[in-house]
């Protein structure tokens, strides 16, 4: 991973591990993402099979060689590993409650 100048110098480090959801970009300026439900905006672009709107390509996702991902759609190992916990969890918990 290299950070882009744009981004806060101490939120990513050239090198680090990060974890990108469905989402590369949003426009960032309509209601629904200044209410931070940038999954809501008529220009999301997400991760796989969606056309970006700042150049025209499709996204390919884990098929890419190269992605550019805005910012605040990148989430660091620690916050990854806590989604994963989490998620293990909430799966045991189903589990357990319908015996499956």
């Amino acid at each position: 991973m290299e950070p882009s100048s744009k981004v806060p110098e101490s939120k990513f480090k050239v090198g680090q591990q990060v974890g990108v959801g469905c989402m590369v970009r949003s426009c960032l300026s309509c209601e629904e993402c200044k209410l931070g439900v940038e999954q809501y905006c008529n220009e999301v672009v997400w991760t796989y099979n969606s056309v970006n709107f700042v150049d025209g390509s499709i996204t390919k996702g884990g098929y890419s060689t190269i992605i550019i991902v805005d910012h605040k759609c990148v989430v660091q190992n620690s916050t990854l590993i806590i989604i994963i916990i989490l998620l293990q969890l909430a799966r045991n918990y189903i589990v357990l409650r319908l015996g499956a």
